[in-house]
């Protein structure tokens, strides 16, 4: 794939994007002192470019009473045709939020949030009837907590999105209805939205505006592709010897400019980061960094590369 350079101008649109993927063109332009037209053509051109791939809510699914089962899969001898098949029938599943290739000890990651473990199984049986044959191993592993440091790499300021376990709050059906709507389309223009459910572009906003309050949508962001501008997005996963440096770990991961995520898993890694970087040498200087500030904690470490991400939707 051709890496594609960006202007400043182009970075600072992407950044104020994934800070804030529903804000007009007009609001947009104020911000980074351009006008509405350029704001306009430079998303076009993003789009059309394949830097930008589209938008998406940011949704604390966990205060609608789901909970995160995630799987590795390593597929075993099967042709590209195989592989891009089970891909997609993992992102057309409903429940599954998160779909990503993966190149390394896994060929494919899938979240799924589900609301009882039943739920789960009934996909999960049909799933591996059709494609088991196919598995060379699984890992599954609890998903129980997620730290998204938001923000397109590059700089700049930086969101922190935390998903974890909390007591559910209550949605009416519209809010629901709006919350499926924009889930997979941040930009859906409020009238667009209220015309496919039936509602007044009022009450779609008024929706909108309680599933902020009430802390369901966390944000609006935007999946950009990394790989198109060089960047590869690396996953290291510990074994520590103990976790009496486990929130230090948070903290310097958290600090650390690279650093896009922290999953908090039960049944995998004991500490798992995940960083973009423009080469494996400087993936190996980080772990290198991270190794030598917390050395004898780190029993093992092993990792990854997600190549691909192929779907970010909280909410079918």
């Amino acid at each position: 794939m051709k890496t594609v350079k960006l202007d400043r101008l182009d970075v600072r649109l992407l950044q104020a994007l994934d800070m804030n993927s529903r804000r007009s063109e007009s609001a947009l332009a104020r911000e980074l002192r351009t006008n509405k037209s350029v704001v306009n053509f430079r998303i076009k051109r993003l789009a059309e470019g394949g830097i930008l791939r589209y938008f998406y809510t940011m949704v604390d699914v966990m205060k609608l009473g789901y909970f995160g089962i995630r799987v590795y899969l390593k597929i075993r001898g099967a042709t590209p045709g195989i592989e891009s098949r089970i891909v997609r029938a993992l992102v057309k599943c409903k429940n599954a939020w998160w779909v990503a290739r993966i190149e390394g000890e896994y060929s494919v990651g899938v979240v799924f949030w589900v609301k009882d473990v039943g739920e789960f199984n009934s996909f999960w049986r049909d799933f591996s009837a059709r494609y088991k044959r196919h598995f060379r191993g699984i890992a599954l592993s609890l998903y129980n907590s997620m730290y998204d440091f938001g923000g397109f790499p590059g700089g700049g300021e930086k969101k922190i999105y935390r998903l974890v376990k909390s007591e559910s709050v209550k949605v009416t059906k519209n809010e629901l209805e709006v919350l499926r709507r924009i889930s997979g389309d941040a930009r859906a223009p409020t009238v667009k939205i209220a015309e496919s459910l039936g509602l007044s572009p009022l009450t779609v906003a008024k929706c909108i505006k309680s599933l902020l309050k009430k802390g369901v949508i966390m944000g609006f962001r935007v999946m950009v592709d990394t790989k198109a501008l060089g960047l590869t997005l690396y996953k290291a996963n510990f074994t520590l010897t103990d976790l009496s440096q486990y929130k230090r770990m948070v903290s310097f991961a958290s600090s650390h400019p690279n650093v896009a995520y922290i999953d908090e898993t039960t049944g995998f890694a004991d500490f798992e980061v995940e960083a973009l970087f423009s080469s494996h040498e400087e993936f190996e200087q980080f772990i290198d960094e991270f190794k030598k500030r917390f050395s004898g904690y780190i029993a093992d470490y092993s990792y990854f590369a997600h190549t691909r991400v192929e779907k970010i939707k909280h909410i079918e």
